[in-house]
């Protein structure tokens, strides 16, 4: 260390960590003996300097190691007691694990492995952890990297129920699709994100008829969770008496999401569509209980930006019996089976889910331009004159509704 004024006196905390040489009046050399930390301190027209000091050629020697095996990256890390502070900027997520794992291994850290699991009660599974959202920390390591930006994914969800006998007859292929989220109906290809617009141009829910429509959004790495339906009351008994639990019924989706080095997502969706069994009740204490009916499926798949996937094959039957007759006609012993007609109907339904991911940015509030929605009279859509503004406007609403409020 140099300086342009004469150095007076200089001082060391602990000789056994960090000491010093005098090399002339204006000039000392620093220099480490030991792994630890010390404090140098210099005096000079009676000013005090204070400079510290670490002492470990691991650190310096592990950060310029992982910058050359990690292009675009920059590592710092600095001992803070017994503990070590990882900062700088990896180029993305799955590089910023990476060097987390590298250098807690090369400190010899004691390694703590943080499992992401699903809950029983959003998914109807019995937890499982994600194998690809675990994580391992590190005792006295602390992860402080950044990233350029956060990756963040939407994933569009339709929930549709269609009829079997229908789907028999169209000759809908689920499993033969021309290419990834293209579908073939009556040889009419159609994209996965129009398959609602194709349920709903049928108008007949005898047939088919849309569940649910979630538009979930989750950071990379995380999970979100959706729910349509409610409660209904359960009762347990154990050797302490009864109590009442209240179980989740409807629509539940779990969703987790990863974005890969690659830009790929790698996805797991659970979900679940269950209903009250009203045909199969049992009585117990002069309460009514009711079963519950239920199809889960549950997938782990990898899919580039804008692809989409379709999950079928989840069936369901149910049976009922119609009986029509002549009032009081049709309830005379003998005589009135001539007068009342009986019937089995059987019908049988298929859940489809159709998902379709992107990746998502987030933008200033400047760059957010919302459509302008015009007030027009009913003579004017009657006629399809005025009121609807101009091309462009016309544009920028359906872009808008197509994108559910996201920039892609």
């Amino acid at each position: 260390m140099k300086s342009s004024t004469p150095i007076d006196t200089v001082f060391t905390t602990d000789s056994n960590v960090v000491n010093y040489n005098m090399i002339s009046d204006n000039e000392v050399l620093i220099y480490g003996v030991e792994n630890g930390e010390g404090e140098v301190l210099i005096v000079q027209n009676d000013t005090t300097r204070n400079i510290k000091v670490t002492v470990d050629p691991l650190i310096g020697k592990l950060a310029k190691q992982i910058e050359d095996q990690f292009v675009g990256s920059t590592i710092g890390l600095k001992k803070v007691g017994d503990s070590y502070i990882l900062t700088g900027t990896a180029a993305d997520e799955e590089s910023r694990d990476a060097i987390y794992q590298i250098v807690g291994e090369a400190l010899g850290l004691e390694r703590i492995e943080v499992k992401t699991k699903f809950t029983s009660e959003t998914t109807g599974f019995e937890q499982d952890s994600i194998p690809y959202l675990s994580q391992y920390q590190y005792r006295k390591l602390q992860n402080k990297m950044a990233l350029p930006f956060a990756n963040q994914v939407n994933v569009k969800v339709s929930i549709v129920e269609l009829n079997r006998n229908y789907s028999d007859a169209l000759g809908i292929e689920w499993g033969q699709a021309m290419d990834v989220g293209s579908f073939v109906l009556n040889k009419l290809k159609f994209d996965a994100t129009q398959l609602t617009s194709v349920i709903n141009a049928l108008g007949n829910e005898s047939v088919a008829r849309v569940l649910a429509e979630p538009n979930l959004s989750v950071l990379s790495g995380e999970t979100a969770d959706f729910l349509v339906g409610g409660e209904i009351p359960v009762l347990t008994s154990s050797s302490n008496g009864s109590s009442v639990d209240y179980k989740e019924v409807g629509i539940k989706m779990l969703v987790a999401a990863k974005v890969e080095n690659s830009q790929k997502v790698r996805l797991t969706l659970s979900q679940e569509v269950s209903n009250v069994d009203s045909n199969n009740i049992t009585k117990t204490n002069e309460l009514l209980l009711p079963a519950i009916k239920s199809r889960k499926s549950r997938t782990t798949i990898e899919l580039a930006d804008g692809e989409s996937f379709v999950l079928a094959g989840l069936l369901s039957e149910s049976e009922k019996e119609v009986l029509k007759k002549i009032p009081y006609i049709g309830d005379i012993p003998v005589l009135g089976a001539f007068f009342r007609s009986t019937s089995s109907q059987r019908e049988r339904t298929e859940l489809v889910v159709v998902a379709t991911v992107n990746l998502v940015r987030p933008i200033s509030s400047s760059q957010v331009t919302l459509p302008n929605w015009q007030r027009s009279t009913l003579l004017e859509r009657y006629l399809n004159i005025g009121g609807s503004g101009n091309h462009t406007s016309k544009k920028a609403v359906v872009d808008f509704l197509e994108q559910g409020g996201f920039i892609y």
